[in-house]
């Protein structure tokens, strides 16, 4: 099947407008006999190119569709019907229609039995005619009717070009099909002709319902349902649904793919062109919308239109400035050829492009961060210099007086200077979106608004612009698929040293590309020699909503850097910028159980200076008694040094040199011990073994244990005991 191409920003226009009617042409004399009233009306659509609410244009294939009748309108009299179809476009083979459905269905009704047509099939027409038809060609067609009931019957005229298939014309929307209807009263009196159904008409006491005229004591002789259309129900065929879609070209692998996430909007007609049902739905993961198929036994099978919008109810919402709209395609089809079919349909691929690579930013930036933030708008911009991000209420350059929202760079075409599709287009948007979470989510960014424009991932600007920015490229590397080669750059820290700016290009907290491989290492496999951390991103986005020096929010790395590693960090001969280093910090993040001061200390020394940095050693020592009596109760402490992070302790006792050794005490940081009642001296010794991060070490004291042949009374062996 031939794929249905949805080009940008164009909506088929779905209404056709009707020109009024002489009113005084419909009226027949209540004055004159019935042998001499001659009614006429006109009824005539006149397509012309129309615009929708967002400023699409759709093209129409006939200029101009005309019903026009003669006639007295009396029971078995002659009644003269016209249809003019004229066309708007080159040449195609055209089919004009006209049926009188009530009058189809009358001639189908069995001797005391309801007419019965079969569901789905076309309705007997009237009149059909076929010819080619060019742009300001016309077709005049004319035939006969006659109605031998008093009643009220609907005239339906349609015309539709034979090749379906040719949907736009230089970027417009071709509507191929056109019908216009007027409603013939009968009566013996004389009938009229009306544009619509009008139930001021019926007598007292009748069935308000188009066919012939019956009382409401009489059995119906038509199943027709009521004729208003805002009280008839929508039948939906239980045979299927038209199952609709919806792909794009992915503008960095340049394959198609569906546009899963996006809504439909979409429209169900009934085989007269009226309104029966409309919904919005999201494309699935597969890229298919389902429309249930609509089909009544009076018109047959019904029509439906929709489009396709990137967007969802609570997270996104991309649109286009130079039309104001989030339009992405268009699509309508006749359930007599498309039900239990799928229908492709190809959506325009910059703002698809865009919406599928924000969606999934947010899916992963939500997963990994275990933090969410509202709905963003994302505008596509032809006159943007760059993309940026407005937070709402800081008044700068193109932000000023303007709601939040993510700006998309973008020029017409394939322009390479735009920012949508490949591999740098998607981690543009999702570092935009990295700056929207920070604002919104992680407690706003109080470094925002201090970069020169423009800025460079390899720039040394300030500590203010590495901090804002390094985390943005910090969240478009995790926002990315790894394949993305700036994924790399941030893991190999290739933005470091500087090649742009004017600060020191070897001080790498003023680097924003130097500061998103720091975070970027705290939370990424611990695969490299110099690189001994994996922490939740949990944890990153907890200590960035959280930190603060001196009583402020963080605004630079080094700030961060001395809630990450529990430490002020050493300033002689690093962040040079700052003017006074902090005397204090808070953060209220839990830290992982992997965590290494060592570690965090060892990142930043690398990522932002180019230093190799392993830690002072892990030291101990031990402090207790030297001598205890018999019985007496001993405590030893346990006193480390240079650790990271956390300790855990390993006590043991040796209560005779070369003896086997016993676990005692548990984990703390002291023991307490004693010997019981002992039938000799004890030379021994206790040893303890602390183990943090990835370091350990041990320290053991010797101390001697009197005897006291079972007294556990005091000896005083030596002049500096005490004895109780």
């Amino acid at each position: 099947m031939s794929i249905r191409t949805a080009l940008p920003f164009t909506i088929p226009l779905l209404a056709l407008l009707i020109t009024g009617c002489d009113q005084s042409a419909l009226q027949s004399s209540s004055t004159s006999s019935a042998a001499n009233i001659n009614t006429s009306s006109t009824a005539s659509t006149n397509s012309e190119n129309h615009t929708g609410k967002a400023g699409l244009s759709a093209k129409m294939r006939f200029s101009k569709l005309d019903i026009q009748v003669e006639g007295s309108l009396t029971p078995g009299s002659t009644a003269y019907l016209s249809v003019e179809t004229q066309g708007n476009l080159p040449p195609e083979q055209t089919h004009v229609r006209l049926t009188l459905p009530e009058l189809a269905a009358l001639k189908a009704r069995k001797e005391g039995k309801l007419a019965k047509l079969a569901p789905g099939k076309p309705l007997p027409a009237q009149g059909s005619w076929r010819g080619a038809m060019g742009s300001s060609q016309t077709l005049q067609q004319q035939t006969t009717v006659h109605i031998k009931e008093p009643g009220y019957y609907q005239v339906i005229a349609s015309a539709s070009a034979e090749n379906g298939d040719v949907r736009t014309k230089n970027g417009e929307w071709i509507k191929n099909t056109a019908s216009q209807s007027v409603w013939l009263w009968v009566t013996e009196a004389g009938g009229k002709v009306t544009e619509q159904f009008d139930r001021s008409l019926f007598p007292d006491g009748a069935r308000q319902q188009p066919g012939p005229l019956t009382m409401k004591d009489e059995r119906p002789k038509l199943p027709v349902v009521n004729a208003r259309p805002s009280s008839q129900k929508t039948r939906l065929n239980s045979t299927g649904v038209t199952t609709i879609y919806i792909d794009y070209i992915n503008q960095t692998t340049h394959s198609p793919e569906p546009l899963s996430g996006a809504r439909v909007s979409y429209t169900v007609y009934d085989g007269l062109g009226r309104k029966r049902s409309s919904s919005t739905e999201v494309i699935d993961d597969n890229g298919n919308v389902a429309i249930p198929c609509y089909s009544d036994d009076i018109h047959g099978p019904g029509s439906y239109s929709g489009t396709i919008h990137v967007q969802d109810n609570y997270r996104l919402r991309v649109y286009h400035p130079q039309t104001g709209s989030d339009v992405v395609g268009s699509f309508s089809g006749e359930f007599a050829t498309d039900c239990g079919q799928q229908i492709p349909v190809r959506a325009a691929y910059k703002m698809s492009q865009v919406f599928m690579r924000m969606s999934e930013t947010i899916e992963k930036s939500r997963s990994f961060f275990q933090e969410q933030r509202g709905k963003i708008h994302v505008k596509l911009n032809w006159n943007a210099d760059n993309s940026y991000y407005c937070d709402g209420f800081n008044a700068w350059g193109p932000c000023t007086g303007t709601k939040e929202k993510i700006v998309i760079k973008d020029r017409p075409g394939d322009d390479p200077n735009s920012h949508i599709g490949g591999q740098f287009g998607d981690l543009v948007v999702a570092h935009e979106y990295g700056h929207a979470m920070h604002e919104e989510a992680l407690n706003g960014n109080a470094a925002s608004g201090e970069c020169p424009s423009p800025h460079y991932l390899d720039g040394a600007h300030n500590l203010q612009c590495a901090y804002s920015e390094g985390f943005a490229n910090y969240h478009g590397a995790v926002g990315v698929n790894n394949s993305n080669s700036y994924v790399g750059y941030f893991e190999n820290n290739l933005f470091y040293s500087a090649d742009h700016g004017g600060g020191d290009p070897n001080d790498g907290s003023i680097i924003e590309g130097a500061v998103a491989a720091f975070l970027w290492d705290l939370t990424d496999p611990a695969d490299e020699s110099h690189d001994n951390a994996y922490y939740p991103g949990s944890y990153v986005a907890d200590i960035i909503k959280t930190c603060k020096t001196d009583g402020s929010r963080a605004n630079g790395a080094d700030q961060l850097i001395a809630c990450f590693q529990s430490q002020v960090p050493s300033y002689a001969g690093y962040f040079n910028t700052r003017s006074s280093q902090p005397s204090s910090f808070s953060e209220s993040a839990t830290e992982p159980s992997s965590w290494s001061r060592t570690d965090v200390k060892t990142l930043w020394r690398k990522n932002l200076y180019g230093e190799t940095y392993n830690g002072p050693p892990l030291t101990l020592s031990v402090s207790g008694p030297q001598i205890l009596d018999e019985g007496e109760m001993g405590t030893w402490t346990a006193s480390p040094s240079n650790g990271s992070g956390s300790y855990n302790y390993d006590w043991e006792i040796q209560k005779t040199l070369g003896g086997s050794w016993i676990n005692v005490c548990g984990s703390s940081s002291s023991c307490s011990w004693n010997s019981g009642q002992i039938s000799q001296s004890l030379d021994a010794r206790t040893q303890v073994t602390v183990q943090s991060g990835s370091e350990s070490a041990s320290a053991n004291k010797s101390f001697l244990v009197n005897n006291n042949g079972g007294d556990p009374g005091c000896d005083g062996i030596s002049p500096s005991r005490i004895c109780p």
